[in-house]
This record gives structure tokens, C-alpha cells and sequence, in this order.
């Protein structure tokens, strides 16, 4: 059942309600000082338990502009109704009064209560009527300050869905197409070299079980993106043999940074098939990583081929890799390209932070 009003969720809120109307109180009460009705000891005993009263009974606001809502374009409608409903109330208001200084009028010192009190309906109805409203007003701010809450909430569940599906599709590409450059690989070594084929088999089911392992997370240690990178080329040396040359550093403050699963063995790939494998001699891959200030630094290099074979297979191509970071440093990270006649170099740059402290600026994002 939905609450009578928000502010009674909380026992806080609620006590802070109740405290905004004793300026009411001492209103109502200097109003009929001033009005030559009664003194000051009487009249704040009139006023401050009709002020209480009156202020549950203001709670009643909430489901009334819930059912007559600003949006409804009947605007004397509208006006209506919200008058209409602070007269009954002025008139509620009245009755909850007259008990009030019958009872009150048994004690001496307020005898005077129910005498004076016919004069003091007409104050009692006016106030009742701006106060309704004035809660009326407050009502329409509250309900339109939770729809936006609302609309936020679905904004931010929508986009975080939308990343999700966005991050799977990503990774959707990436192993089958290693998968099936894997085991093309393994069919080619089955008749020339069997006991090759055998390690890579073992070697390639040792990477999946990690791949997918790691591949679940949102994002993982540049250390164990790293081993899966050097897992990746001992498979890659079974069928290129000696001419794949590997130099892999890491710098030792920038293993426990944060990257996207499978983001390098990729560029690793990419740097195979349209680099050393065009090389008659080979070559050697190249891979960094290093803190710059703020940014983590992740460089792979390769040379190539001045007239290479231009690859037109389907890969995953660097926007993939774009994408990926994209969806989880948003503008903070970027990847550029740097290429001569003999060299290849991909430059990844990303925000150098930990998985706790990426998930800690996502818990704060959605509750900003």
C-alpha cells in the first residue's frame, strides 16, 4: 500500500514536519492575541493543539493532488476542487476546535475559550483554508520531485542495461573469432607436426577456461590481463616458432589497475596477423605498460610489412576496443594509432584506477 506521504517513511522527516508548523502555531496564536480575543496563555493553548491537528489533516493533500494532478489541463477545474477541499477541511478544522475549548473551558484559568470561540471561526476558516492550500503546494512539489527521482532511476537503469548489453556484445565478437583462427591453427599442425597440435590444444583450453573466467567481469587487473596476453602468444609461437619474438613489460604500480577483460589480446592478435606473419623473418611484438601521471599507459608495437597484404576478413577491429572503453571510462580513455612505413603502434590511454575504486564512482554516479 503506498504511504499516506513520503515524509512519513522516516521517523526524522516526519518530526521536521511537525516542527515547520509551530511558526503556524505562534501565528494563529499572535493573530488572536492582536485581535483582542484572548491573552497569550489561552491562545497558545488554542493554537498549538489545533496547529497538530490540522497538520495531519493536511497529509490528506498528498492523495488529492495525486488525483488531480498539475498536468490536468482543466485549470479552473483544478482551482476548484483545491478550494473546495481546504473549505472542508476550514470546516473540519472548526468542529476539532469547538471539542477543543468545550474541554479546555472545565479548567478555569481557559474559561474564557468557549465564550470567545464564535469570534475566532471566521480567523480559524481563512487560516484553515491558506494553510490547506500552502499544503496543497507543498504536495505538488513532493510528487513532482519523486517523478523526476523516478524518471532518473529509469534513466540511469536503462543506461546501465543498455552498457551491459552493449559490453556483451562486445566480447560476443571477440572469442569466437580467436576461437576459430585456433582452431584453424590446430587443423593445419594435426597432419605436419601432431604433438604440436596437442600442446596447443591443451594450451587453448587452459586460455578459455581463463578468458571466460576473467571475461564475466566488468574489468580486471592489468596483471591478469597480462597473463592472459602471454598464455595467448605461447599458443601463437606453436605455429609461428621462431619467428615470433615477444618483449612484454609491465611496470610493478601498474598491475592492479583496472582494464577491460580480453582488451589487449586483440591488439596482440591484430599485430600477428597484419604484421610478423607478412614478415618473411618475422619480428617482435612489443608490449607496455606505464603510469603517466593520472593515465595508465599500455603500448603495443609491431613492425610490418611496407607492401603488406591488406587484410578484408572481419575482425574485431579497433573500434571494437574503442567501444569497450567507451562504455566503461566513458571520455576518459582513448586509443590512437600510430603508423610509419615499418612500424605499427597502438597507444591505449585510460584512467589509472583500481576495480574498487571504479566501482566505488559507479555506486556514487547512480546515487547522485
Amino acid at each position: 500500500m503506498r504511504p499516506m506521504y513520503p515524509l512519513l517513511l522516516q521517523r526524522k522527516s516526519f518530526s521536521l514536519y511537525l516542527i515547520c508548523w509551530l511558526p503556524c502555531a505562534l501565528l494563529i496564536a499572535a493573530l488572536v492575541v492582536y485581535a483582542g480575543q484572548l491573552e497569550w496563555i489561552p491562545a497558545l493553548f488554542f493554537a498549538l493543539p489545533m496547529t497538530v491537528v490540522y497538520a495531519f489533516l493536511c497529509l490528506s493533500t498528498w492523495h488529492l493532488c495525486r488525483y488531480f494532478p498539475l498536468e490536468n489541463k482543466n485549470v479552473l477545474r483544478l482551482l476548484v476542487v483545491q478550494l473546495s477541499a481546504g473549505f472542508i477541511g476550514g470546516i473540519v478544522w472548526i468542529l476539532v476546535g469547538l471539542g477543543l475549548v468545550t474541554v479546555a473551558g472545565t479548567i478555569p484559568p481557559l474559561a474564557q475559550l468557549p465564550v470567545r470561540y464564535p469570534d475566532l471561526v471566521p480567523i480559524v476558516l481563512v487560516i484553515g483554508i491558506l494553510l490547506f492550500l500552502l499544503g496543497s503546494a507543498v504536495s505538488y512539489m513532493m510528487i513532482s520531485f519523486e517523478k523526476n527521482r523516478e524518471m532518473e532511476k529509469r534513466s540511469l537503469e536503462l543506461r546501465f542495461l543498455a552498457q551491459q548489453a552493449e559490453m556483451k556484445a562486445l566480447k560476443a565478437q571477440i572469442n569466437p573469432h580467436f576461437l576459430f583462427n585456433s582452431l584453424n591453427s590446430i587443423s593445419a599442425l594435426t597432419s605436419r607436426d601432431p604433438s604440436g597440435s596437442r600442446e596447443m590444444c591443451l594450451l587453448l583450453s587452459d586460455f578459455l577456461r581463463k578468458s571466460l573466467k576473467l571475461g564475466a567481469k566488468k574489468c580486471i587487473a592489468l596483471e591478469e590481463e597480462f597473463a592472459l596476453v602471454s598464455d595467448y602468444i605461447a599458443i601463437e609461437k606453436i605455429r609461428m616458432g621462431p619467428k615470433l619474438a615477444t618483449d612484454i613489460r609491465i611496470e610493478e604500480d601498474c598491475k592492479g589497475c583496472a582494464v577491460p577483460p580480453l582488451l589487449l589480446q586483440p591488439l596482440v592478435e591484430n599485430a600477428l596477423n597484419h604484421g610478423i606473419r607478412h614478415l618473411l623473418e618475422g619480428g617482435e611484438v612489443v608490449v607496455r605498460a606505464r603510469k603517466k601521471g593520472k593515465q595508465l599507459q599500455i603500448t603495443v608495437e609491431n613492425p610490418q610489412d611496407p607492401e603488406k597484404y591488406v587484410h578484408t576478413g572481419e575482425g574485431i577491429g579497433l573500434d571494437n576496443i574503442r567501444g569497450r572503453l567507451r562504455t566503461l571510462f566513458d571520455a576518459e580513455a582513448r586509443l590512437e594509432c600510430i603508423e610509419s612505413e615499418n612500424n605499427f603502434r597502438v597507444l591505449l590511454s585510460l584512467p589509472a584506477k583500481t576495480e574498487q575504486e571504479l566501482e566505488r564512482e559507479s555506486i556514487e554516479k547512480d546515487y547522485a
